[in-house]
């Protein structure tokens, strides 16, 4: 059997479904009288300053195996941490009474229906980003640990949405497949995840729970997630994970020889792009260029619309 969803980087994979920490809903936190709202004010400014030190280290860890377009989604995550208007307006929820945790679920809240309002497609994809930190906080909010150990071989990351930080948290080595029940290719989750040529597929109407410890394929090309795939199933896509893996080994060995015919006439060979971390793969493998650059991209991930000289 198996869950249909969207692809949001290519490749297949075969490993075991680890899910991200199970940890209480941002929506769910209730509001709740600060009995002590110094004690608060201590737990939340201390919370913002582990999850920015958590998100700097993240990326530090990252920034040999990203480029700087890429890496910087951990640096947008800290300036938003650091915010004031986010940390000013909790601080005065708890002034006004309320526990960190309330003040902070009513703050994130808010400003996440001020990017769900508006028109633009890029901006309405902030929202998520901004839930994504508050959730990030909550859980240090909540002391909850998210440790790598008994890691499985073969990681599948899954999670309700997958964020930069539970992401890193995974050894490298070990993470070879991600599935998020939500979001969309555009997310930072996506982009990650093309970068680091990990498969990944999201939007699968699927409980989580359900994936717990289950052997998994992800088929990033198709937009599948494969579970508990029968002894036949997993042979076939053993055998074409295995094919993919030969085949890319056969042509990793010609990366650096000239492309030409046997009688020496010339033939550039270009890469196809759509994200400067697009950029990584079609250097290691040969590409003297671009032969087709998907602009549309760069005009929904970037802040601004990109100038011609930056494309």
């Amino acid at each position: 059997p198996y869950i249909q969803g969207v692809s949001a980087a290519s490749g297949l994979a075969i490993g075991t479904a680890v899910p991200v920490a199970a940890q209480t809903r941002l929506e769910s936190v209730p509001d709740r009288v600060a009995t002590d709202p110094a004690a608060e004010t201590m737990a939340f400014t201390t919370a913002i300053a582990a999850a920015r030190e958590e998100l700097q280290a993240a990326g530090e860890r990252l920034s040999g195996t990203l480029p700087d377009a890429v890496r910087a989604l951990f640096d947008v995550q800290v300036l938003l941490l650091g915010s004031d208007s986010l940390v000013a307006e909790t601080l005065a929820g708890i002034g006004g009474g309320n526990w960190a945790p309330g003040a902070w679920r009513a703050t994130i809240i808010r400003h996440a229906r001020v990017f769900e309002q508006m028109d633009d497609p890029y901006l309405r994809e902030r929202a998520a980003d901004v839930r994504e930190i508050g959730q990030h906080v909550l859980m240090h909010l909540e002391s909850s640990v998210r440790a790598a150990r008994g890691t499985p071989q073969h990681c599948i990351l899954v999670g309700e949405t997958l964020g930069l930080a539970e992401i890193a948290a995974v050894p490298a080595h070990c993470l070879v497949g991600m599935v998020s029940l939500h979001g969309s290719p555009l997310s930072h989750m996506a982009v990650l995840a093309r970068a680091l040529g990990i498969p990944a597929v999201v939007s699968l109407v699927h409980p989580q729970n359900l994936l717990d410890g289950r052997e998994l394929v992800v088929d990033g090309d198709e937009g599948r997630v494969y579970y508990d795939p029968s002894p036949r199933l997993l042979k076939h896509l053993q055998q074409r994970l295995d094919r993919a893996r030969k085949r890319s080994a056969q042509l990793s060995a010609l990366c650096n020889l000239p492309a030409q015919t046997l009688d020496g006439v010339h033939l550039p060979l270009y890469a196809n792009i759509g994200l400067p971390a697009d950029s990584i793969p079609a250097r290691m493998t040969g590409a003297e260029g671009v032969g087709l650059y998907r602009t549309e991209y760069r005009f929904l991930l970037d802040e601004d619309l990109p100038t011609e000289e930056e494309q």
